[in-house]
């Protein structure tokens, strides 16, 4: 299926066919994007902070029914689970549905650069390099000095965050 201008589409696969489009040849896949990616990431840490609010609340409960006896037992892995959340739930959104809940709220979605979904160990990698960025906050300049908007996680990831409206009309399903 072409979509007129040259780039070859297919339904199954890729959604594009070798290098990422630019903003110039696809405007509508990066309209908004870096206010979007913004809160995208806002409301996926609110929802990481209600999940390890309700770990450390089971750890707590767990405790006391114990009359602390489990103590010693129970908090380190409520620190283990709560340290390990976000990097599991960043792979897993985006390894099984290429977005985060932020990121489908605002219509996002995650590509590899060639137009393909991520698999798990992609989609680790950038979780991993998302949350390593945070102890470098000058790599969140990146993004408003390149066209496509990418951060530094998703170069060295090889992905790419686009508007799922127009991947979805650029494969027909308008």
């Amino acid at each position: 299926m072409s979509d007129g201008r040259g780039m070859t589409l297919r339904l199954r696969g890729p959604v594009w066919v070798g290098e990422a489009p630019t903003p110039l040849d696809n405007p509508e896949l990066y309209d908004e994007l870096l206010r979007r990616r913004i809160l995208a990431s806002a409301i996926d840490f609110l929802l990481l902070l209600a999940l390890s609010g309700a770990i450390w609340l089971a750890a707590f409960v767990a405790t006391g029914m114990t009359f602390g006896l489990m103590g010693p037992v129970i908090w380190p892995l409520q620190v283990v689970a709560a340290s390990l959340l976000p990097v599991a739930y960043f792979t897993w959104m985006i390894g099984s549905g290429g977005a985060t809940a932020g990121m489908y709220l605002l219509d996002l979605e995650v590509r590899g650069y060639t137009g393909s979904r991520l698999d798990y160990i992609q989609a680790f990698v950038r979780a991993a390099l998302f949350l390593v960025s945070f102890s470098l906050p000058l790599v969140f300049l990146v993004p408003l000095f390149n066209e496509r908007k990418r951060c530094v996680h998703d170069f060295l990831s090889g992905s790419l965050v686009v508007r799922t409206s127009a991947v979805r009309a650029s494969l027909g399903f308008a």
